[in-house]
C-alpha cells in the first residue's frame, strides 16, 4: 500500500500567511506543504517550485506573502488513504493535469494527513513491487508463485476483512497450455 512509501511533511492552515510557509521552504523544510482546514483535513497543496514561480512573478511577493496561502495553493492535490495499492494511486496520479502531474501525493489517515509520498519515490516502490512479482513467478505460466501467495494469504488473515480462499488444481495445465 501507499502507506509504506510515506514520509512525514509540514502542514499550515489555510488562511496563514504564505510568507510562513516561504520561511519553511527557505529553512529546508521539504518541497511540499500541505494545506490543512480547521480539522486537520487537506485542503491544498503548496509545492516549492510552484510557490517560487508564482512570487518570482512582477510585483508577486508584494501580492501575495502576507495573503493567505490557500491563494497559491494547488487547490485539488491528489489526496489517497494510506490503504490504496500503491498501483492504484500510479494511475491517478499519471491522469492528473500535465502541471500537477510532479506534485507531491497527499496520504491520510482517517482524514488527517498523515504526509506525502513524491511522484519519484511512488515510481520507486511501483518498480519494486513489479520486480518481487516477477521475481516470484512461476516461470511456466507467468503466475504468481508460493511465496507470493503465501505472503497474499498471510497478510489477508491479518486483516480484520473477511477473507474466502479457493484452491484450483488444473490436471495437465502444462499441456492444456502449450495447445492453446
Amino acid at each position: 500500500t501507499i502507506a509504506e512509501c510515506v514520509v512525514g511533511c509540514p502542514t499550515i492552515g489555510g488562511g496563514s500567511p504564505l510568507e510562513a510557509a516561504v520561511q519553511r521552504f527557505e529553512g529546508g523544510q521539504g518541497e511540499a506543504i500541505v494545506v490543512v482546514d480547521g480539522d486537520g483535513r487537506p485542503t491544498g497543496l503548496l509545492m516549492r517550485p510552484h510557490v517560487f514561480q508564482v512570487l518570482g512573478r512582477a510585483f508577486g511577493r508584494e501580492l501575495y506573502l502576507r495573503r493567505p496561502a490557500e491563494l497559491v495553493a494547488r487547490p485539488s492535490p491528489l489526496i489517497v488513504d494510506e490503504a490504496t495499492p500503491v498501483e492504484r494511486v500510479a494511475r491517478a496520479a499519471m491522469d492528473r493535469a500535465p502541471d500537477a502531474v510532479y506534485d507531491h501525493i497527499v496520504v491520510t489517515s482517517i482524514g488527517l494527513v498523515r504526509g506525502v509520498v513524491s511522484v519519484k519515490r511512488l515510481l520507486a516502490a511501483l518498480a519494486d513491487s513489479r520486480l518481487a512479482a516477477a521475481r516470484h513467478a512461476n516461470p511456466l505460466t507467468g503466475l504468481p508463485g508460493n511465496a507470493m501467495i503465501e505472503c497474499e494469504i498471510r497478510a489477508r488473515l491479518e486483516s480484520s476483512d473477511p477473507v474466502a480462499v479457493m484452491h484450483l488444481d488444473l490436471d495437465d495445465f502444462k499441456a492444456f497450455n502449450d495447445r492453446y
